[in-house]
Parts: C-alpha cells; structure tokens; sequence
C-alpha cells in the first residue's frame, strides 16, 4: 500500500508541485473613483525594481484581476485604460503563500498630457491574514537581529530573554517549527540579516499547506536576486564600550548575470549575503564574574594539592582559596565563539512562463561549550564545539499561460501554475577536547605507571604433589613508578605531587598499589579530580571526560499546484519527508579503567593443578612452590581486546605476558580493538552511544535489522551489534480552497500526515520476552488449562500472569493471579485494578507472565520486536471572515494540528533494552520508539477595526487544546523490571485572548502595540517533568498546574520615530543644516508576567536536585517570579555620500544599537526555599552548620558557595551597546 501511495505521488509531482515558500499573488478590481463602477478590461503591469516589464494582463468585464503566480517580494504596478488617468503604485509588497489583494480607483483623464498618479505603497490596515508579518525594512529598523526575537514581537509569543526559545500561545518551545525559502529547518536559525526579505509568525489559524507543528510556525522569506548590481557592507561592534567583544562583518552582492537582450532585464540574477561573527563573551553576566587571581591560580594548577594535616592523602589547594582570592573580571574567560552565515539564491527565467530557482544557507559555529561550575578554576579546560549547517534547494516553476495568451476561448480552470521544491539539509556536530579532539585515549591521560610485583606466599601443602611449603597464590604489587605525562600536566600534577608528599612522609599513604595511590587523592588513567566541596565548583584539570559526533540529515520533496475555478481558488500539495540522524559519543577517560579490567582477565587466575615446585640442583625441595596463571578459553574467546591488542603489540594472543596496559602511550590503543559488547559493557557504565555508526565512531553502511543486531558476528566471533540511523518517513498530502459566499470569505483545507518513525518497537513495553495471552489457554502446553473461568470482559488477546512457575517442571494447572491489556491491570475476576502491584502481591512480591518456557533461560531477541505502525492524522482547518463594515472585519478559525514525537525521546536503540535485561530496572527514563505524534485543536475568534486613516487595532479570542504531549512514565510491574519511558500522556489547555493596535507613519512616528493575557495549565510543562513521580514507582497521577512558561500578561511595543528627508523633513534646522534629515530611533519594548516556581520547605545546598528530597511548600509550581521589562533601542542616521564628482552615490548608515537600554536585570530562575535569585539560604540553615565546620577551611567554604550562588543564568542579558556602519551601494 504504500510504495503504491508513493508511486501515485511521485508521478503526481510531475505536474503538481510547490513548498512550503510557495509564490504569492497580485488579486483586486479597477473601479471608477466618481462612480465606483468596475473599470472592465483594464490592463495592469507589474514590474520589477528595474521597471522591466514581469507580467502584464487585463481584467475582466468586472473589473476583477488575479496575476498568479508572483515571487515574494517588491514590485511596481502600473494600470491604464482609455480616458482614464494612469496609476502607478511603487513598492508593492507581495507575500509568499496568500494572494495580495489591492483594489485601485482610477480617476478620469486629466488635461496634463501623460499624467501619472504615483502612489506609495502601504501595507493595509486591516487584512484577512491570520499571522504576523515583519519586512525587510522593519527588521532593518530594529535593534534585534536574529530570528527568534524577531518573532517575540508577536502577540501571543513568550521568550523569558533575549535569544531564548519563544512559546507560541502556551506550547512547548519544541512545537514551533521554522521555515527558511520553504526549508524545514534543522539545526541552526542563524541567518544575515540583510538576506531576510521577511518574517510570517503563525500564532493560529495555520493555512493547509502547514503541518508538523502543535504551537505554531515561524517562516522566513530570504530577498531574491535583484534586477540592478548592488552592494552592501555592514560593520557592529561593542568593543569600545565593553569586554564582550561583539563583532560582526557583513557583505551583501546582487543583481543580474545574464540579461535578454535588447532588453535589461534579467535571465539569470544572484542574491548573495555572508557574515562573520566573533564575541569572546555571547552570554554576558548580569551579575559579578569573579576569577581566582592568575598567579595563585597558576601555582594551584603547578600544585593542585597539599599534604593532609589531619588523616592520609593530600588535600585540594583549591578548597583554601577565599574571597580575598577572588577577582571581579568584566567577562567570562575562555568563552569565546566564532559564526560564519551565508545565503545565496539564484534565479534562472527559462521563458516567460517558466522559472527555475537555486537556493542555499551554511552556517558554522566553533568555541567553547562553557559550565558555569567549572568557570572558576577549570575555564582552561572547557569543551569545543564545532557545528556545520548545510541547507540548499532547487525549485522549478511553471505558470500556465491565460485564455488571453493562448489565444484560445475561455477555460473553466485560470490562472494555473505549478512547482516543484526538492531540498537537502545536513547538520554536523562535534563536542571534544580542544587539544586532544577525536585523540580519545589522550583525554584523562595522567601519565605512565610502571609496577613492580612479586608473590604473595601462604603456607601450606600442595593437593598435586603433598609438598607442604611456601605457595605462591597471589601477586603483590611492591612499587609503581610514576612519570607524568604531557597530555594533562595539570592532572598528571595531582599524582606527581602525592608521590612528593608521600617520599617526604610516608605517614601520609603508599604509592605500592593503584588503591593506594586513589585512596590518597592521586590520579590513575582516566581519572578526574574530585569537585571542590563536593560540586560547589570544578577543580582544576579536570578535562571533558569524552567525544561526540553527531550527523543528521534531510531530504525533501514538496509539491502542488494553484489554479482558480470560477470564484474558488485551490491548492492541492504533498509532502515527502526523510531523515537520518547519527550520533556517536565514547567517554575516553572511562575507557583506561576498562582497559585494565579487560587485560588480562584470562589469566587472572593461577592454575594450581600444576605446580612448579622449585629444586636445588640436588633435586632437594626448597620450601617454595609457584604456580603458573590458569589460561581460561571462555574468558579468552570473549575478550577482544586482549587478543586484538596483543597482536598489535607483537606479543602471542595465546601467551601468558602480563600486561600492565598504565606503562603504554595512549598512541598505543585504537578503539576497534574493543568488541562492542566491551564498550556497551553492560556489567558496568556504558562507555559508547550511538546509532547510525557503528561502535568505533564509523559510519554504519545500509540498513541492519533488529535481528542482525543480535545475530551478526564479525569475523573472530564476536557480535557486530550494528544499529541503523534515525530514519523516520513523514508523508503529507493536502488541499485547500479560498472563496467566497456572499460577504464571507472562506479558506477551508484538509490536510493528511502520515508520520512513520521507520523502526522496531518492542511488542509489548511491559515485556522483554514474548508472553502468552488468553487466546492461548486450552492449547499447546496449556491445554489444560480451562477457559470457562476467565470473565466475559478479558479479551482473547489480554496477557495472562500466574503465581509462579512451578507448572514449567511439573503438570501443575497455573494459578492466574491477573490479566493485562495495555496499561490496564485486572485481577483474576475480571476486576479493574488501579495498581499493578496486586497482580505483583498475589504472584509473592513478582509480577510472573505466563510464559511457555523457563523465563531464567530466555535471551533478549528479535522475536520481542515488530514495526512501528505508521499513524495518519487528519486534520481540517476552517478559517473565515466577513466585513461589518468597510473599516471593521470579523474573523474566526478551526484547526486540528499535529506532531510527530519528539526524535530524543523516541530514538529505538536496542542497548536501552539489553541493560535492561541485565539491570532488571531503569532509573533514568530511555526513550520510547512507540510514541504517537501530538496533537492540538485550536479555535479562534476576534475582529478588527480601522481606527482612524492611520491606525487599526485587533481584538482576539483564543482556546487551544494539547493532547497526546510526551511525559516520562514508569512502567510498574514490566517485566523483568519496572523501568522508565516516555508515553503520550500530557495535556494541556490555552485561555486567552490578545488586544493589537497599529498605528502607521504619522508624521514622524510608527507605533506597533500588543498585549496578550493567557492561562497556560496542563499536567506537565516539559517531557521531563513528572521524573522524579516516576521513579517512586507509583501509579502515573496527572495534576492540572501552571506551565512553567505560563507568563499571565504579555505586552510588546515597537516605536519607531523618525526624520524624512528633502520636502518631507519636518525637523530642526541647525546652522542651515537638516541635522536629523533621514535620523531616527526605534524602541522595542517586552513586558511580562512573571513565570511559575515551586517552592520548598526548607533550605538545601545547591548542589542537590530538590525535586526528588526537599519537600513542597504549597504546590508545584504554585509561586511567581517578579515581571520581566526589557528594551532595546536602536538609533541611526543615514548619509547620501558621492565619493568622487560624477561617481555614484552611497548610503552610509551610521547606528548605534543598545539591547537592555535600561539594563534591567530580570529573574529567570530563583532558589526555592527563599524565592531569591542570589542567596539559596543555605549558609545560614542549620542543616549547614556541620558540613562547613567539616570542611577543610570553613571560610572558604562559605566564601565559594557564596560565589556559586551568582549564578548569572539566574538573570537576564545586561545592557549591551554596539555602533554599526552599514554602507550600501
């Protein structure tokens, strides 16, 4: 069924087709302005910015005109008709997606000859829009850059500061989805700003052609090639005025490669803009930094520690350090990052009808993936993160010619044209270690440890021979010998310096034994520094302990077709989507300690059935008996990396050598030595994660099945364990129809997702092993078993649980105890239960499935799993409306939205259930490939109004409804083990309703205003919230609580005042001079209610989580933060500059950009017990008094805990000011 779905839609893409960014229209009548009567058969011309002619046609006997279709963008406009003035509109804007509906009135013919009305366009006050438009030149305006915050402008959209995730209406900031020119965004939304042409925000009403979304839609529109040569070239910077160091550097080229000739207009044009960013601070403090001062900072480093005065070991040099220490520096070390941005496009005209576009963004980020925790002592040693974005596509166009071109009679179907997008997005990302990068044994490298061993003798006979004498039976380490190694001097410091403490006083420990050397506070391989009083800060040298790779991508092909039947226009489209993510992460410093597990662990036995007693040359027993290492062939035929690291080293895979693997050089080891079993390594940590490569960090070819999983071998035997990428399939197909009945205007669309996550699901979440049910009782070896007493309401397919197992060995009859169907429990009478634990009481304490053979000699298989099962959601969407008056507009919308899950939370990776089988539980949650996708069910209602000539304001009325969202859950009574998951269990509801007004240019000032007041309440506010309710195990209780983005009242206000110039300047005059001539200053301004916390009864140190041991006061999520005000400002002032007589001009803008005019430092997150963003309380609690008088230095201790507590993510961004030079030609 479905290769024949897409076969059907693959050959229907060869005549429909279009994006997401599909074209716009130009739609409206020509009406007399005396009479209003239709001007029949007018002819309108649209032209580009070069005033080539683009399309021309001629509107019917009504009046009526519908130029379909248009590229997003400006354009001039030009009607004429005999005996009536000619009108010429400049600068109409024409939005991707919807038709532009512009009426015009022509007046009569003047005297003048050849007279022109000139009209300027303006966006109108009132439209039939449901979303929020931002332009190019608004965002040009505005003090903020970036994507996100351009989009907080919006009512209804809620970011807590500058540069955060918005929530649309009360979502989740994951059910937002981002659009670039139709390109579902992966990855980075960093764009340059000269590229974005405009910005459509989705709060509701979202049209057909729109899906995989639950909160809203956020699409950008990028400027297309322009028909003249121009260029642009911007330089930002703050670092006159702060040590932040924003820089940034734009460069902006376009026009036209190819012109037709004898004309000037364009074949082939090119759009080309880039940006080079450095900050050496992108997330400045609102609060003090403090650094420990560089010279005791550096002696700490040569010696991190310092003999114990009061028992064994060394202690930390950094728990001596006080505030008199400490040095208030104006930005944060080593936290610097580079941003490269470019977007290009490239349009190509085959023909008049027919248009064919390229498209493309990459974007690169690089610098250091900073921790508060570590800032103080440890920023030295902070990860790298490396990330690429590839983005491109390729769209073809064709417009079918009109009756009027073709010459022909008129046809039932107009103004039809058809695209087809194809489009590619790759995501790269890499964390590692700045200086050992994918060098993974080097990270905790500590240096080389030589050890000197002998015998441990234990009096007694011999079994083989009746000697009775000296027996060696164990070795003892005597000596390690310790040179440090170059890797990590400052870790290698830590061990050099307990060898020095210890020679110059052996009270304080040993250095014989690697227990010693630990127990005394030195470093082995792969060991870390303990955390400064236990976690307040990092300690010195402590290095990221592993590497990560990470590589998705995307594939799509979107289509459809436009066209109109008499009144109605349609659109019908489809959708394909593919995707393949990969992940791989190896913890390089956890790897020494398995290394020295796994080196000799086939010899670590001795074999004391041959003994080697030891003769003197008399053959007179001399006391003494040594015994040679048993070589066990099970241990050995499962180890892999003895045999394959022996090889490597020339030494006999079968020999007895005993390897100390401390004395080698990290160049020594290769990951593929490791089977990967020994990394999954499930009898201790998991030392790899991944899917999509294989164990060593390669790529996995083709597509393993679950079954190769647990089957395949590589050639020495040893399992292969391949998984295959992230591969889900999202298949859309939809229609849509805009129309008219009367005074209402309709566009009512259906729309049809098919989200396949494309991988295996275990058959049963509470099962690892395939159980039985009651369709299987009377036959096989439970043919004894009656089905007369099962109750009428259990179904054949319910699993069935028993007492215990003694029928597997004895023709015992089981004794049912329970039956479950899903979630749902019941015990042995058909009865509901609400808590499994029933069915686990009776069966003694275990829940026992009826199983048809022995459960203690089952194994994890593929007989356990089968596909996920495709889900198709429907989803209609009504959106309508109709004039009161010809300065009032009501309107109203319907829609049903979905989502596919989460990809981290529904990822399928067979170790999750391997671990399971070992653990027999799962206290952190693994993810759930069986999610359902998310659905939303949104109304709205409202109007809007002209107010005056000038200004307008919309009032609305919303209700949403969030089903299906993903919580973590506990699955009591799985078996073998209750563990955690996620499931589609969260739900939510959205009251409010949003008051905009807009006042367009009057005199010198523009005003945008909103306010929105909302109720955001559901049972959890992110995946992760009910955690710690999982883990104790009970049944899964749902409350109804604020969201923790529940912000009451959002306002946002955007002023822009300004200065024309030439007769429209109405500013001083100074000197003679315009000084304000083309000046100006745009406030945008955010104010919102403060946002839900939980408080807690008593104080506890910071670093403890809370939620699962420090008990509520009130209720979860029951206090609020104080209001968060925030605005940013942006001053300018353009200069017409001519660089040399006769040359060409340039515009040089000058500008002065200040985000947190007001530095308002805001409150994003605050301690629970005191409700304070700087003081947790703690100090001053009693539960504090003993651990500080415990500490190594009291003072210093307070004094550290008290600098921790400034945590700057606790505040909003403080002012920044930046000056600008933006010059285009």
């Amino acid at each position: 069924m479905i290769k024949k779905l897409l076969s059907l839609l693959f050959i229907c893409s060869t005549f429909l087709a279009f994006a997401q960014q599909r074209p716009g229209s130009l739609r409206g009548t020509v009406k007399e302005a005396a009479s209003g009567l239709p001007v029949g058969f007018a002819t309108i011309v649209v032209k580009d910015e070069g005033d080539n002619v683009l399309r021309s046609q001629d509107a019917d006997e009504n009046g009526n005109y519908n130029i379909n279709p248009l590229d997003p963008g400006s354009y001039n406009v030009e009607i004429s008709f005999v005996g009536f003035q000619k009108i010429r509109m400049e600068g109409i804007f024409i939005k991707p997606n919807v038709p532009t509906i512009q009426n015009f009135s022509m007046r009569e013919e003047s005297a003048i000859l050849d007279a022109v009305d000139v009209i300027i366009y303006e966006k109108p006050l009132i439209t039939t829009d449901v979303k929020t438009t931002v332009t190019a030149k608004e965002i040009e305006a505005m003090a903020i850059r970036d994507i996100a915050n351009i989009a907080v402008q919006a009512a209804g959209v809620y970011a807590a500061d500058d540069g955060q995730a918005p929530n649309i209406r009360g979502a989740r900031a994951s059910a937002t989805v981002y659009f670039i020119d139709g390109v579902k965004v992966r990855g980075s939304l960093q764009l340059p700003q000269a590229a974005i042409q405009q910005q459509e925000v989705y709060t509701g009403g979202m049209p057909a052609q729109y899906g995989d979304a639950t909160g809203g839609i956020i699409a950008t529109t990028t400027k297309g090639p322009s028909p003249v040569y121009f260029g642009q070239a911007e330089i930002l910077t703050s670092s006159p005025f702060d040590a932040y160091h924003y820089n940034l550097a734009a460069l902006t080229l376009g026009g036209p490669l190819l012109k037709k000739k004898g004309s000037n207009r364009p074949i082939i044009g090119f759009l080309l803009a880039g940006e080079f960013q450095y900050e050496n601070d992108p997330r400045p403090a609102n609060t003090p930094i403090f650094r420990v001062n560089p010279d005791l900072l550096d002696e700490i480093r040569r010696v991190p520690v310092r003999p114990s005065g009061i028992g064994d070991g060394v202690l930390y040099n950094a728990e001596f350090v006080t505030a008199a220490d400490l040095e208030e520096i104006p930005a944060r070390l080593n936290a610097q990052q580079n941003n490269i941005r470019v977007s290009g496009n490239l349009n190509v005209a085959l023909s008049e009808q027919t248009n064919l576009g390229f498209g493309g963004r990459f974007v690169h980020s690089r610098g250091a993936n900073t921790s508060f925790a570590q800032s103080l002592f440890n920023y030295d040693n902070f990860p790298e993160f490396i990330n690429y974005d590839y983005a491109g596509f390729a769209r073809i166009t064709h417009r079918f010619k009109t009756d009027a071109e073709a010459g022909g009679k008129t046809s039932l179907i107009q103004n039809a044209f058809v695209s087809l997008q194809v489009d590619y997005t790759r995501n790269l990302r890499k964390v590692q270690d700045p200086r050992h990068q994918d060098n993974i044994f080097a990270y905790g490298h500590v240096g080389t440890f030589e050890r000197f061993s002998t015998f441990f003798y234990a009096l007694g006979e011999d079994e083989s021979t009746g000697l009775f004498g000296w027996r060696s039976v164990a070795p003892q380490d005597t000596l390690i010998r310790f040179t440090p190694s170059a890797f990590n001097p400052v870790l290698a410091a830590y061990t050099d310096y307990f060898y020095r403490a210890v020679n110059e006083n052996p009270a304080l420990g040993n250095t014989r034994t690697f227990t010693a050397i630990r127990q005394g506070r030195g470093l082995l391989n792969g060991d870390l520094p303990q955390q400064v009083y236990g976690g307040i800060w990092g300690n010195v040298g402590a290095v990221q302990t592993g590497f990560q790779n990470g590589m998705n991508s995307q594939f799509r092909i979107t289509g459809s077709s436009t066209f109109d039947i008499k009144s109605h226009s349609l659109i019908v489209g489809f959708e394909y989507e593919q995707r393949f993510d990969r992940f791989f992460s190896v913890s390089g410093t956890g790897l020494w300690n398995q290394m020295r597990l796994l080196q000799n662990n086939h010899i670590n036995e001795f074999d004391f059935d041959s003994p080697m007693p030891i003769f003197d040359a008399n053959g007179v027993f001399q006391d003494t008996i040594l015994y040679p290492r048993l070589f066990s062939e099970t241990d050995f035929a499962t180890n892999a990396f003895t045999r394959r690291f022996r090889a490597s080293q020339g030494l006999d895979e079968r020999g007895l050598d005993f390897i100390n693997i401390d004395e080698y050089d990290p160049s020594a080891f290769e990951l593929s030595m490791f089977s990967a079993d020994q990394l999954i390594n499930l009898s201790g940590t998991r030392l790899v994660n991944y899917y999509g490569f294989d164990h060593t960090g390669r790529i996995q070819s083709g597509r393993p099945t679950i079954e190769d999983f647990f089957t395949q071998r590589n050639d020495d035997g040893t399992l292969a364990r391949p998984i295959g990428a992230f591969a889900p399939i999202y298949i859309a197909g939809y229609i849509q129809d805009q129309f008219t009945f009367n005074d209402l205007r309709f566009n009512v669309g259906l729309r049809v997702d098919r989200f396949d996550l494309n991988q295996p699901v275990l058959r049963d979440p509470f099962l690892l092993y395939p159980a039985n049910t009651v369709g299987d009782l009377g036959q096989g070896i439970f043919r004894n078993v009656s089905r007369e007493g099962i109750p009428q309401n259990i179904g054949d397919d319910y699993t069935v649980y028993v007492r215990d197992y003694n029928y597997l060995n004895s023709s015992e009859t089981p004794t049912i105890v329970g039956f479950r169907s899903g979630r749902n429990w019941y015990g042995p009478d058909g009865r509901f239960l609400p808590n499994p634990k029933d069915v686990a009481d009776a069966g003694g304490g275990n829940v026992r499935p009826l199983f048809s053979e022995d459960p203690n000699n089952m194994q994890l298989d593929a007989r356990s799993f089968t596909d996920y099962t495709p889900q198709v959601v429907v989803m209609p969407r009504i959106n309508f409306n109709f004039p009161i008056s010809d300065e009032a507009l009501f309107f109203a919308h319907y829609d049903v939205l979905a989502q596919r899950p989460d990809p981290l939370l529904s990822i399928f990776n067979p170790i999750n259930y391997l671990e399971l089988e070992v653990l027999k539980n799962a206290n952190s949650p693994i993810p759930n490939p069986n999610l359902l996708p998310q659905r939303t069910t949104d109304y709205e209602l409202g109007f809007t109004q002209v107010l005056t000539r000038r200004s307008s304001m919309k009032i609305s009325g919303f209700y949403r409804e969030m089903r299906d969202m993903m919580q973590t859950v506990a699955l009591v009574a799985a078996y073998p083990g209750t563990y955690i998951t996620y499931a589609n269990d969260d739900f939510s509801t959205v009251k409010g309703f949003s008051l905009e007004y807009d006042l367009r240019r009057y005199k010198n000032i523009t005003v945008f205003a909103n306010y929105t007041l909302q109720f955001a309440d559901g049972t959890g506010s992110g995946p992760n919230t009910s955690l710690n309710l999982a883990r104790t195990e009970q049944p899964n209780i749902r409350f109804i609580l604020p969201m923790s983005f529940d912000s009451r009242h959002q306002a946002t206000f955007r002023i822009d005042y300004r200065y024309g110039s030439g007769k429209n300047y109405n500013g001083p005059v100074w000197w003679n001079k315009r000084v304000f001539e083309n000046a100006g200053v745009n406030f945008v301004m955010n104010a919102n209610a403060g946002t839900p916390f939980t408080r807690r009864q008593f104080a506890f140190p910071l670093t403890q989580d809370p939620s699962g041991a420090v008990p509520v006061a009130g209720q979860i999520n029951g206090s609020r933060l104080p209001w968060q005000y925030r605005a940013d400002m942006r001053i300018n002032k353009v200069f017409d500059v001519q660089w040399k007589e006769g040359g060409r001009r340039s515009n040089v803008d000058v500008y002065l950009q200040v985000l947190n005019v007001f530095d308002n430092m805001n409150v994003l997150n605050v301690y629970g017990f005191t409700g304070s963003a700087d003081d947790d309380g703690y100090l001053t609690s009693n539960r504090a008094r003993d651990v500080i008088a415990q500490a190594v230095s009291a003072e210093a201790y307070a004094d550290l805990y008290r600098a921790r507590m400034l945590n700057p993510f606790n505040f909003s961004l403080p002012r920044r000011i930046r000056l600008g030079i933006l010059m285009t030609l």
